[in-house]
């Protein structure tokens, strides 16, 4: 049997291939759950294996073996990230020190206004005084004590970027 030309959206079964976002997914319904699985970027391969693999789901489904799980069907478990240790700064350069240099290089680079909440930005973390140190959940912890969440987001992502940038 000939395979037809794929429009963006072909059903096998119960099983629906669809295009999203350049990439090929399988959509579909059991039990009042409905299930997605990604298989790949847009190609003809892509479309070969979403077809097969849209047989096997449907066929489990008939012969009531389905995996809810979307392992057999190769979705991967998530990846679960741990702190295995903080990392100490390999110079004894302070966060003051670092940020003066940050600023001095992105003077050039940004508008005086934006210059201007940098440097607010840096004022809410100068609160810290002796906190202020490379360890970021202590500085997030500290922070949270002296302002709201949302500042503190915002100081730790200058921070962070401050920190990107002096390696």
């Amino acid at each position: 049997m000939a395979q037809t030309a794929f429009t963006g959206k072909e059903k096998t079964g119960r099983v629906t291939i669809e295009q999203f976002r350049d990439s090929l997914r399988l959509r579909w319904t059991l039990d009042r759950k409905t299930y997605s699985l990604t298989i790949g970027k847009d190609s003809r391969d892509t479309l070969k294996v979403a077809r097969a693999k849209a047989q096997t789901i449907d066929s489990d489904i008939t012969f009531e073996k389905f995996d809810q799980t979307l392992q057999k069907y190769g979705k991967s478990q998530p990846t679960v990230l741990e702190v295995v240790s903080v990392i100490q700064a390999s110079q004894n350069v302070t966060i003051r020190e670092l940020w003066d240099k940050y600023l001095t290089y992105k003077t050039s680079k940004i508008k005086q206004s934006t210059l201007a909440f940098h440097e607010e930005i840096f004022r809410q973390a100068e609160k810290l005084k002796d906190d202020l140190n490379y360890d970021a959940l202590t500085v997030k912890a500290k922070l949270e004590e002296i302002t709201t969440q949302d500042q503190t987001r915002r100081v730790l992502t200058y921070l962070s970027a401050c920190c990107d940038w002096g390696g």
